[in-house]
């Protein structure tokens, strides 16, 4: 039995919104590799957003700022639609978009500061815990999360049905098992917070992602696991952040370019951490990048109603920086009206 583990995120450059990091672990019965999954899964599932069949690939091959969400919703709310449900009920999509709650992955957000020099996670002078600013963030996030919103938004509910059931044959007739499929939303605030701190954009996301992946990696039994990240803003060395935020044991055998590869060992157990360039290439790691791509989307569609409710006549934004300071003088009259902080709309890089 071996796991494999791709690590992605969406929302990196945007100056509104969250940025949301995922994970899609898998389970496999032989030596099989990330590489090898699309052969095992066909013809039920592909790489090609171009093809009538499931399609698991980039996320912004799938859906780009000008596209409708439909594509994107049809090929991935099959994939937690299979998770969610026993197979007797693969027809019933997800209802409402809280329930893509159940699949957040909680973390302990103050092992950042071990990618700091300074002792301890200092915010605004305060030391902050992982529990302490859990209440506070929960009213930054009525912003986000208007009552009701149905998924899917935009994809068709037959497609979504079909591709469910390709899911779950495919990954059966393959001896391959999509053990979790799960995410972490930085807000706004947090993002400030943690990028005050750690006074680096790639840094931090860097540990977002290592913690999430070690989180992921405990739900895992004693076996071989490899994980698969993009790069993170082409940078090549990622030992210091691995002992920090993983193990102190660590071998590197590579470090270039294209890939940066690290053996880790956690207790008893090993695994290979791999950064490539052009990792969603990979499939558990292009299926973690659709995932945090539509949570996003589903964020911003919370947002964009929220203020628009507010602001009459306020267009939309998907939160980058070419249209969101457009945004951001639009609605800071509201803002300033309702005392909304600064910090819980806008990202500071």
């Amino acid at each position: 039995m071996v796991f494999l583990l791709g690590i992605d995120e969406a929302g990196y450059g945007s100056n509104l919104g969250p940025l949301v990091v995922a994970g899609s672990l898998w389970e496999v019965a032989d030596q099989r590799t990330s590489e090898d999954l699309y052969e095992a899964f066909a013809p039920d599932i592909d790489n090609d957003p171009h093809t009538p069949c499931l399609t698991i690939c980039d996320s912004k091959r799938l859906h780009q700022s000008q596209r409708n969400v439909a594509r994107l919703e049809e090929n991935i709310l099959p994939v937690w639609r299979s998770l969610a449900a026993a197979p007797g009920l693969l027809d019933v999509p997800l209802a409402m978009a809280a329930e893509l709650a159940d699949h957040a992955v909680p973390l302990d957000w103050s092992r950042l500061a071990r990618l700091n020099a300074q002792p301890s996670l200092a915010f605004n002078g305060q030391a902050t815990t992982a529990d302490s600013d859990e209440d506070a963030e929960a009213d930054e996030w009525c912003y986000f999360s208007p009552k009701q919103l149905v998924l899917p938004m935009a994809g068709d509910h037959e497609c979504i049905a079909e591709r469910t059931r390709a899911f779950h044959q495919a990954t059966a007739r393959a001896g391959v098992r999509l053990v979790q499929l799960g995410f972490v939303e930085v807000s706004p605030r947090r993002f400030n917070q943690g990028l005050a701190q750690l006074r680096s954009k790639g840094t931090l996301l860097t540990g977002i992602s290592l913690l999430l992946a070690d989180a992921l990696w405990r739900s895992c039994a004693s076996a071989p696991l490899c994980v698969v990240f993009d790069k993170h803003g082409g940078r090549d060395q990622y030992g210091f952040a691995l002992r920090a935020m993983i193990s102190e044991r660590l071998q590197i055998e590579l470090e270039s370019e294209s890939i940066s590869r690290y053996m880790v060992q956690r207790g008893g157990d090993w695994a290979t951490f791999e950064f490539r360039a052009r990792g969603e290439s990979h499939l558990p790691t292009a299926l973690a990048s659709m995932a945090a791509k539509y949570v996003r989307e589903v964020r911003m569609e919370m947002w964009n109603r929220f203020w628009r409710l507010q602001v009459p006549q306020l267009a939309p934004t998907k939160g980058y920086p070419a249209d969101a300071r457009r945004f951001l003088e639009a609605i800071r009259p509201t803002m300033n009206r309702l005392q909304v902080p600064l910090d819980d709309v806008w990202r500071a890089k």
